[in-house]
């Protein structure tokens, strides 16, 4: 479930130092406002009965999400349009986005068309609710569930709900358009070309919607088969053999092609014990460096240096914010800047706000874990005092437990990764996390028991893959300790400084041995940060090093070397 939410209501063109803004707070939502505290309020609740409705259509996932979600709400699409992610320079149309990484939840929608908006917002929410329900979904079912469940709407006031109404123009596609064969549509994974290929990506979201209706609000319904379909996906037998053996030769399409013609869809009503009712808020103003910094945020995966001028700005704004010194602190300890501790411990001091701690706490474990910026005794105070504030106020926040094992003593931090992994079982980096805590300290067995899950075709081949390499280190680390080698006679050559930390922490048994530099050559090490392709086929390198990016331009891909040293690497 949502955690936290920020939504900022952006209802003014005035610059945010020169808005009224105000802040409210609920059980589960964190929520600034230009709209004044009504229409604020009225968006947090929305959100708060959402969430507790969703909860209870789905007890399975009943869990909290593990991190925050920052919600933004604009009023119309131009004010939305700075914000929105962007192709070829230009703001992509979209009445709403969601995007997610390991420390938040980001979700923005434009309050324009509010309808679609909401439904892209659900949507996504419904795939954090599922992923924490069901591993492992094929594409379809998990596109078709978070479309089925986008068009929820709660009815007498808080008493009911409905879901699965009609999506006029998914219906309209796919009366006009060639429906997907069954086993095409089931084999569809999401690095496949039709996952990701405009109009026919059109076709497979429509489909699988419909085929998911068909089978939950159709007649007769066969919502029980496909919660046994859920179960033996996730137990992972592949798509396609599992529609066999729990539909049969069920003629899916067939029906489809009929159900998409009806006159009518019924869609799915809900009943609740007991009323859903308002969530209780708390109310203060919001200074105009909070709201630039949220802004700033929320542009970090679209325009990374314009995120940083407005952190930057907000930062310097008076009277200062230690939401502003963290999210500029957190952002600056990501791209290994040298201003980040300081960033951090000036927004550890004020300990008001358990978002800024929040953001503090992730930015100092960022930096424990394996930075060369690795900070002293005072900032791993700093993070575990943040931590403690954050779990006060938000006990059910998974990834505080999971910020703590970095910054901890070691017995401790085995407890709190083992605390973050049980909250949040869908969270395969806990489980590393803890694997790894625990070979460092000797028990490889336990270890190998909690990576042995993630082998299975249940997870993604990626999650597998790093699975099955840190289990080989795992192992290797097990027998070197039974049988120690025998001293070197000589050192090889290696970079200087620290041993190299894997995921900061315990030293790894790699180092860094370059080959001479010939004439005309030269040397960075750094973080491979993008690679851009030009139209002529020129192709350039943004490498990140002491804090910058740099930039290496080639006229041709093929005049650039990629080696790895990495088994599991090809191509």
């Amino acid at each position: 479930m949502l955690t936290t939410v920020l939504g900022v209501l952006s209802l003014a063109f005035a610059s945010p130092a020169a808005a009224e803004w105000v802040r409210v707070e609920t059980p589960h939502f964190v929520v600034f406002g230009q709209a004044g505290e009504k229409t604020t309020r009225e968006m947090a609740a929305e959100f708060e009965r959402f969430r507790e409705a969703i909860a209870r259509v789905m007890p399975a996932a009943k869990g909290a999400s593990p991190v925050p979600t920052m919600v933004v709400v604009f009023r119309d699409q131009r004010s939305f349009a700075p914000f929105a992610p962007r192709f070829n320079d230009r703001p992509i149309k979209l009445d709403g986005y969601f995007q997610g990484t390991e420390t938040d939840n980001t979700i923005a929608l434009s309050l324009e068309k509010r309808e679609s908006a909401l439904r892209v917002v659900f949507h996504e929410y419904t795939h954090l609710v599922v992923a924490g329900a069901a591993r492992g979904l094929p594409a379809w079912l998990n596109e078709g569930l978070a479309e089925y469940y986008s068009t929820f709407q709660l009815r007498d006031d808080g008493r009911g709900a409905i879901t699965g109404r009609a999506i006029l123009s998914h219906l309209q596609l796919l009366n006009t358009r060639t429906l997907l064969p069954l086993d095409e549509l089931l084999s569809v994974e999401r690095d496949s070309p039709l996952y990701n290929e405009g109009e026919r990506r059109s076709v497979f979201y429509a489909q699988s919607w419909a085929l998911v209706h068909m089978l939950m609000s159709g007649e007769p319904s066969l919502s029980e088969q496909l919660a046994q379909y859920v179960r033996v996906t996730a137990g992972g037998t592949p798509a396609r053999d599992a529609w066999r053996q729990v539909f049969g030769s069920f003629d899916a399409i067939g029906l489809l092609k009929s159900y998409v013609r009806r006159e009518t869809m019924q869609g799915f009503s809900f009943r609740f014990d007991e009323r859903i009712r308002p969530a209780p808020a708390v109310t203060s103003a919001a200074s105009p460096s909070e709201v630039e910094a949220v802004l700033g945020m929320l542009l970090r995966n679209i325009d990374p240096a314009e995120a940083e001028t407005r952190l930057r700005r907000a930062a310097a704004l008076s009277p200062p914010s230690a939401l502003a010194h963290s999210m500029l602190g957190f952002v600056r300890a990501d791209d290994a800047g040298a201003d980040a501790e300081e960033l951090l411990l000036r927004a550890a001091a004020d300990r008001r706000d358990w978002l800024a701690q929040y953001y503090t706490a992730a930015g100092l474990a960022h930096l424990a874990a394996g930075s060369p910026l690795r900070p002293d005794a005072r900032g791993i105070e700093a993070a575990r005092s943040a931590l403690g504030v954050v779990m006060q106020a938000r006990p059910d926040l998974a990834h505080a437990h999971a910020l703590m094992a970095y910054v901890a003593d070691p017995e401790d931090a085995v407890l709190s990764a083992a605390r973050a992994r049980a909250m949040a079982p869908g969270r395969p980096d806990y489980v590393y996390l803890e694997a790894q805590l625990r070979s460092n300290l000797g028990e490889f067995a336990t270890a190998r028991a909690l990576l042995a899950p993630l082998l299975t075709p249940s997870w993604s081949v990626d999650i597998r893959n790093r699975a099955r390499t840190l289990m080989g280190q795992i192992v290797a680390d097990e027998k070197a300790r039974e049988d120690p080698p025998a001293p070197q006679t000589t050192t090889p050559p290696r970079a200087s400084g620290d041993e190299l930390q894997i995921d900061g922490l315990r030293p790894a048994r790699t180092f860094a041995a370059y080959r001479e530099l010939r004439a005309g050559e030269s040397r960075l090490e750094g973080t491979l940060h993008r690679i851009e392709c030009a139209r002529s086929g020129a192709v350039t390198l943004q490498v990140r090093a002491d804090g910058a990016l740099q930039r290496f331009t080639a006229t041709a891909l093929r005049e650039i070397d990629f080696i790895t040293y990495r088994d599991d690497q090809r191509g």
